[in-house]
């Protein structure tokens, strides 16, 4: 090989920090109605997510009888796993 074939081939060949990979899963909390599911918010960590839906279903709870006296239903929440995402 040429020596640019050569220079191209080395910076191919570099090794990569194990630390620095980083999990592309990414988390959704979505709230549903009946047959129609809307993703509110996504997060890159699990834990992050659950946490949004507690604050969710906490607000949900709060105004229940609000959205009962107006005839609207009340959302049902859940996180939903999406990974491998390139």
């Amino acid at each position: 090989p040429s020596a640019t074939e050569e220079a191209s081939l080395q910076v191919m060949v570099e090794p990569v920090s194990l630390s620095s990979y980083r999990d592309d899963t990414l988390w959704a909390v979505v709230a549903s109605i009946g047959r129609t599911s809307r993703v509110a918010e996504v997060f890159s960590s699990r834990l992050a997510a659950l946490a949004d839906q507690a604050w969710r279903e906490q607000q949900v709870n709060a105004y229940a009888s609000f959205l009962t006296s107006s005839r609207q239903p009340t959302p049902a929440l859940a996180v939903w796993k999406r990974g491998s995402v390139n």
